[in-house]
């Protein structure tokens, strides 16, 4: 290996500069001649000059030199003597982490992809240039996209610009674009190690096989992609994961908010998980006229997503009064009390009260593990009604209509309202054989007003469902409703007006919580008055919904 003089001192200024703790604060192993000699044992020649060859193209990627003089931070590098470095604080620090995961949730044009496939290449080469380690050789990692074209057209190109071409052999790089999905993309290093290309939208079936040493994540991947992913791990090994990604605005919440930013329990110990948020102003490489050009067609919600990294919920059509979200939020309270029960927990805030009267709502679901929940809520009727107890978790029908039952009696004979859309017949079925008498249901009259009939529960329909959440969003405005559970004022708060002027969930999110609370202001609104001393009795009917009862009227 022959380098000139100019390269020779180049190398020298720089690798310096890297063992300079005060210059390179991702120090954390200084140059160790024996372990160099070591790994070259393990090297013929030709391969061990490939390899300080690409130990010294990553030091160079890394590592700029500069003029004295040069102020400008978007500099990629100008002919001098000073050291810099060419990546940004926050990608420097999310490339030098050594937890065993790691994410970046940032705006667009921060840099994400760039660090995430800089972070593939050094392990494939086995160093890295900020922190100053050597890694076990060969690395098997893969690097994820969410579709093939952003494979082919972002990953790819990031990933040949970033490696050096000296050592590397492609697999598949001659497959035409349309049958670009008929293949894995694999390149292979000198070294032996391999980086296989994948496409989230394969399906989870591309994601099994032989373990992994590093799964990277461009960009956010189906749940089920991530899990399948995440057990690639290979005996006697450890699996590291990395992500980057900007929140989709079209999908609000994702699960990876749930799952990794909210992750308190994992964030509280840093060599398991680390998170970086940032915006496009942590880039020095974005100039203000780019920043004004791009803001300039961005709504102000948009803005918070696309430069700011922040995770939107309700794309600012949310069915609810933020301002009355944001005080509701604000006096949320843990559960004064939690009783496991069949797939979830009952949060409670409140015991019954021995002279207040209640509303139990059930939203039932199918209880299968990916579905939606079965939500039961218990709402303490008063001029400011209270949600006082809640279950959200997968439970058969059946099973939540026994729970329902259970807590109508604990609550003292609560009136029980059942949304009957699909599997809340079930529900209904459970709670009349037990002859339980304080079931909502509405009197119906046939077309000509002669013939009157009675529908067990509440139907959500096109009539019904506005009357359901215009009662919620008046609550909310007004706030005249106490909501201490954080978890429904979530789903409130990611609960849209869609373009058609349908409420609902916004995508990827539920609803089920929301839903049942609206059925407790319906039963809080159109059921009797409660009476104490009075037992279970023959079904009464029912006031019309401009008949506040509850308050005596």
């Amino acid at each position: 290996m022959s380098l000139s003089a100019k390269e020779a001192r180049e190398i020298g200024i720089i690798s310096r500069a890297i063992n300079d703790p005060e210059i390179n604060p991702y120090l954390k192993r200084r140059w160790d001649p024996k372990q160099i000699e070591e790994r070259a044992r393990d090297f013929s020649p030709e391969v061990l000059e490939l390899w300080l060859n690409s130990i010294m193209h990553l030091q160079r990627y890394a590592w700029r030199l500069h003029a004295a003089s040069c102020e400008d931070k978007a500099c990629p590098g100008c002919p001098g003597y000073s050291v810099r470095m060419y990546f940004h604080k926050k990608q420097a620090e999310y490339i030098a982490s050594d937890a065993n995961e790691a994410w970046v949730i940032t705006g667009n044009r921060w840099g994400k992809t760039d660090s995430l496939v800089f972070i593939g290449v050094c392990r494939l080469l086995g160093y890295n240039p900020l922190t100053n380690e050597l890694y076990p050789l060969p690395q098997h990692i893969w690097l994820v996209g969410l579709s093939f074209p952003m494979v082919r057209d972002i990953l790819v190109p990031k990933f040949k610009k970033q490696m050096p071409e000296l050592g590397l052999k492609w697999s598949g790089d001659d497959v035409p674009p349309w049958e670009f999905s008929k293949t894995d993309l694999i390149a292979t290093i000198f070294n032996g190690s391999t980086c296989g290309f994948k496409s989230a939208d394969a399906g989870i079936e591309k994601f099994r096989g032989a373990g992994k040493d590093l799964i990277g994540f461009d960009e956010e991947p189906p749940k089920e992609v991530y899990s399948e992913a995440s057990i690639r791990v290979e005996a006697g090994k450890d699996l590291t994961i990395r992500g980057a990604m900007t929140p989709d605005p079209f999908k609000g919440l994702t699960w990876t908010y749930h799952e990794i930013l909210q992750n308190t329990e994992r964030l509280a110990d840093p060599s398991d998980l680390r998170i970086w948020g940032g915006s496009i102003h942590d880039n020095p490489g974005i100039t203000e006229r780019v920043k004004k050009r791009l803001s300039s067609k961005l709504e102000e919600w948009e803005k918070e997503v696309r430069f700011e990294g922040h995770y939107i919920s309700g794309l600012g059509r949310c069915a609810f009064d933020a301002e009355g979200l944001r005080k509701l939020r604000e006096s949320a309270t843990p559960a004064v009390n939690r009783r496991s029960v069949l797939g979830g927990e009952i949060l409670i805030w409140e015991p019954p009260l021995p002279s207040a009267g209640y509303i139990i709502s059930c939203d039932a679901a199918e209880g299968l593990e990916h579905g939606d929940n079965g939500v039961v809520h218990v709402l303490r009727r008063d001029i400011t009604p209270k949600l006082v107890a809640s279950y959200a978790g997968k439970m058969d029908p059946d099973e939540l209509g026994r729970l329902a039952l259970g807590l109508a009696d604990e609550y003292n004979e609560a009136w029980i309202v059942i949304e009957m859309n699909n599997h809340g017949f079930a529900v209904m079925s459970v709670i009349r054989q037990a002859s339980y008498a304080n079931i909502y249901t509405e009197k119906s009259f046939d077309k000509w007003g002669m013939k009157e009939s009675r529908k067990w529960g509440w139907y959500t329909n096109s009539v019904s469902r506005p009357i359901l959440v215009d009662e919620i969003a008046r609550c909310v405005r007004d706030q005249s409703i106490e909501v201490p559970d954080i978890e429904t004022l979530s789903e409130m708060g990611t609960f849209i007006i869609n373009a058609k002027g349908k409420a609902e969930a916004q995508s990827g999110c539920k609803d089920d919580r929301v839903i049942a609370l609206g059925l407790g202001l319906q039963g809080h609104i159109r059921c009797p008055i409660h009476e104490p001393t009075k037992k279970k009795q023959e079904l009464v009917d029912l006031p019309q919904v401009d008949q506040l009862a509850w308050m005596g009227m």
